[in-house]
């Protein structure tokens, strides 16, 4: 009986960190950014990606090789600055294999749970709008599906925002 207990202990131990910080906006919270962009960090920390001055507060990075989201390249990356310290990151991809939407959406189910908010539009283009909201950090998982040229595209937006300082979303309307 004692060694069942013991390892029903040392289950509970090695698991309880997953069962507690996965599977729920908690998660998100704990990250506090994307990757190692950390909220509340200043500009001068990302230096070594080279970041491009769009305008004030925001600012586009160049050297995007060390940055991924699983095997997929980003297309851009976009940090945006309040008093020298950052609250929100805008990643944006492509989906021309039209998996990373699928892949990328479960993954972020897996890491932060359901979403909270849904909000989808359609017309010329389609988009729709996930969205998780923490007690710290929000995150907005967008994909907008248009046709240009005749070819059928699709890009997506993953938007990291410090709820402090971010701009709050109106859920009551569409978008």
């Amino acid at each position: 009986m004692n060694r069942i207990n013991t390892f029903l202990s040392f289950f509970f131990l090695l698991f309880t960190p997953t069962f507690a910080f996965s599977q729920n906006t908690d998660f998100l919270d704990e990250r506090f950014g994307f990757q190692h962009f950390k909220f509340n960090t200043p500009l001068s920390n990302y230096s070594n990606y080279n970041p491009t001055k769009v305008s004030d507060e925001y600012y586009e990075l160049k050297d995007l090789s060390e940055v991924h989201i699983g095997s997929y390249r980003l297309e851009s990356l976009e940090l945006y600055f309040k008093n020298d310290n950052l609250v929100k990151v805008k990643v944006k991809l492509d989906d021309q294999d039209r998996q990373k939407n699928e892949s990328i959406f479960n993954a972020l189910i897996k890491n932060y749970g359901r979403y909270t908010f849904h909000r989808s539009t359609s017309g010329y283009s389609y988009t729709s709008e996930m969205i998780w909201k923490g007690k710290l950090v929000n995150l907005v998982y967008s994909f907008t599906s248009y046709r240009e040229d005749g070819q059928f595209q699709t890009k997506i937006f993953l938007t990291y925002s410090y709820i402090g300082e971010a701009i709050e979303f109106d859920l009551s309307k569409d978008l």
